[in-house]
C-alpha cells in the first residue's frame, strides 16, 4: 500500500559550542553574547516543538480517518450480512429437504459463488432430511446422504424416513443403504419422523445412541405386515431402542393391528421425561397405566378401542403439570358405559383444555374438575358423546365460569342430548343456556364464550329462526354455532404439536 504522506522527524539541533560549557556547569551567564546565543537556541527548540505538535495533530487526524475507513470495510464481515441471507434461504426452503440436486439446498450451491458460500456455511440448511426410500435410487443417494449429514456439522438432524408402506405399488420392505446411513447418524437425530413397514422398521434396533433426540414421531401399521400376530413377535432390542434418550420430550407413537384397531406401542421410553405425548393403547386400562408414568406431562392425547370397567379402588393419578388432555375412542364399541372413564382416576390441578370423545360423560368431567379444583383454569372443553343430558349441560356451564370454548357434539351418528324428539328442543336448550350464561355475566366478568353444537336432527329452518338470537347474543360475547353435519373426530391423527 502506498504511504499516505512522508514525514521526517526533526533532528535535535546542535547547540552553539560557546554555550555548551554553560549547560554542563553551574556558571552564571554574565556575557551578553552568551546570553543571546542561549536565547536563540531556546527559540529554535520551541519552533521545532511547534512543528512536531502540528505534525502530531495531522497524524491524529489521519489515524481517525484510518479508523473510520477500517470500520467501513470491517462491516463486510458482519454476521448480519450472512445471517439475513441464511435466514431467508432457510425460511424459503421446503420443510423437508430431498436428495434431488434440483431442490434446495443442493440447488443453492450452483447459483453463484456467493450463494454457494452461504449455503455451505449454514449447517441448519443441511440439517433437515426427507428420506423417501421408495423414491430414492441407491446410485449416488448414499454419498449424498453422507455429504448432507457432514454439512450439517454439529446441528441436530430433523429427519423424516418413509418407505411408502401405504402405497402398495411403491413400497419397499427390504434394507436400504440410505436407511443404514441415517441410522449411523442416530446420535445426531433431533427430530425423527419415522413411518416404515414393520419389517423395515425392525432395523432401527441397529441404532444404539439417541443423544440429541428431542422429538419422536413413529407409526407402526401392522395391517401392512402379513406376519403379525402380536407385538411379542418383535424382540426386546426393537422395543428398547429408545429407552436411553436423555433429551427426549415429545413423542407421538401410534399403532394398529391387522384389523385397523388401535393397539399399544410397547416401546420402553423415558416416560418421566416426556412433556408431550400422543399415543394409542389397546384399552383404557393400558392408557391409565401410561398416565401413571407421566410425571412431567404437559400435553397428552390418548386413543384406544377397548373400554374396560375400571376398578373403583384404583389409585388417583396426579398430573401436576398437565395443561391439555384429549382422550378418544377408536372404531371399537361406541356406547359409553359408566365406570370406564379414565377421568375418574385423574387429578389435574392446572388443566386448561379437555377433549373427550365417547370416553366420558358430563358427570365424569364434573368429577375431574371438582377433584382437581381446576374450574378456574379450564378454558376449553370439547365433549362428544351419546350420553349428555339437558340439565347436566347447564350444570356444566354453571360450574365452569372460565370457559371460552365449549363444543357439544354427537358421536358417530348418535344423539347428543337425551331428549324427546319434539320440534324446538335445541332452540329451547340454547335459550336456557344463554340465560344461564347471561346471568353469570351479570354477577361476574366472564370471558367471551364460543359454543358449538353438532346435531344432525335439527332442521335447517330451525337454524334460520335461531340466527337473530345468535346475532343478539354475539353482542353480549356469546358466540353460538350450530352444525347440522356429524363430526366424527379423530384427534389422534391430528398434526402433533411440539
Amino acid at each position: 500500500m502506498t504511504p499516505f504522506s512522508a514525514f521526517t522527524f526533526p533532528e535535535l539541533p546542535p547547540p552553539p559550542a560557546a554555550i555548551v560549557h554553560l549547560a554542563q556547569s553551574n556558571a552564571t551567564v554574565l556575557d551578553a553574547v552568551d546570553s543571546g546565543l542561549v536565547r536563540s537556541y531556546i527559540e529554535e527548540l520551541d519552533l521545532q516543538m511547534v512543528s512536531v505538535d502540528e505534525a502530531l495533530a495531522r497524524l491524529k487526524l489521519r489515524k481517525e480517518q484510518l479508523r473510520e475507513t477500517r470500520k467501513t470495510y470491517e462491516a463486510c464481515f458482519a454476521p448480519i450480512r450472512r445471517l439475513i441471507f441464511s435466514a431467508v434461504v432457510q425460511e424459503t426452503a421446503s420443510e423437508s429437504l430431498s436428495l434431488d440436486m434440483d431442490d434446495a439446498p443442493w440447488l443453492l450451491t450452483r447459483i453463484c459463488r456467493h450463494w454457494s458460500a452461504v449455503a455451505l456455511s449454514t449447517p441448519a440448511l443441511w440439517s433437515r432430511l426427507d428420506l423417501r426410500l421408495h423414491h430414492i435410487g441407491e446410485r449416488g443417494a448414499v454419498s449424498l446422504t453422507r455429504l448432507q449429514v457432514e454439512r450439517s456439522q454439529s446441528m441436530p438432524l430433523s429427519i423424516k424416513i418413509s418407505d411408502g408402506s401405504y402405497d402398495v405399488t411403491g413400497s419397499t420392505h427390504e434394507s436400504h443403504p440410505v436407511f443404514d446411513v441415517a441410522l449411523s447418524a442416530s446420535a445426531k437425530w433431533g427430530i425423527a419422523d419415522v413411518s416404515l413397514h414393520p419389517s423395515l422398521l425392525e432395523q432401527i434396533s441397529k441404532a444404539r445412541r439417541f443423544d440429541s433426540l428431542t422429538t419422536l414421531l413413529i407409526d407402526i401399521d401392522f395391517t401392512a405386515d402379513d406376519r403379525f400376530q402380536s407385538v411379542s413377535d418383535y424382540d426386546d432390542a426393537f422395543w428398547n431402542v429408545f429407552s436411553v434418550a436423555p433429551k427426549l420430550r415429545h413423542v407421538q407413537a401410534l399403532s394398529w393391528d391387522m384389523e385397523g384397531i388401535f393397539i399399544s406401542v410397547p416401546f420402553s421410553l423415558p416416560w418421566h421425561q416426556l412433556t408431550h405425548l400422543s399415543t394409542s393403547s389397546t384399552s383404557n386400562t393400558e392408557a391409565l397405566t401410561v398416565l401413571q408414568k407421566l410425571s412431567s406431562i404437559v400435553e397428552c392425547t390418548l386413543a384406544f378401542d377397548v373400554a374396560d370397567i375400571l376398578q373403583r379402588d384404583h389409585n388417583i393419578v396426579s398430573l401436576p403439570h398437565l395443561r391439555s388432555l384429549a382422550i378418544q375412542m377408536g372404531s371399537g364399541p361406541i356406547i359409553y358405559q359408566k365406570r370406564t372413564s379414565v377421568l375418574d382416576f385423574l387429578e389435574t390441578p392446572r388443566l386448561q383444555r379437555l377433549a373427550v370423545y365417547q370416553t366420558a360423560d358430563i358427570e365424569a368431567v364434573l368429577g375431574l374438575v371438582t377433584r382437581s379444583n381446576c374450574a378456574s383454569s379450564l378454558t376449553s372443553l370439547h365433549l362428544y358423546s351419546d350420553s349428555i343430558n339437558y340439565n347436566m349441560a347447564l350444570d356444566l356451564l354453571a360450574k365452569m365460569p372460565s370457559l371460552t370454548s365449549l363444543e357439544l357434539g354427537e358421536y358417530d351418528q348418535r344423539v347428543l342430548l337425551t331428549r324427546s324428539l319434539t320440534p324446538g328442543f335445541i332452540q329451547a336448550f340454547i335459550e336456557e343456556f344463554s340465560k344461564h350464561w347471561l346471568k353469570q355475566k351479570s354477577v361476574g366478568d366472564p370471558q367471551p364464550l364460543r359454543l358449538l353444537i353438532s346435531n344432525q336432527d335439527l332442521p335447517y329452518s330451525d337454524v334460520e329462526r335461531l340466527m337473530s338470537m345468535f346475532t343478539r347474543l354475539e353482542k353480549e360475547g356469546l358466540f353460538i354455532t350450530v352444525s347440522l353435519s356429524i363430526r366424527v373426530p379423530c384427534i389422534i391423527m391430528d398434526d402433533f404439536q411440539y
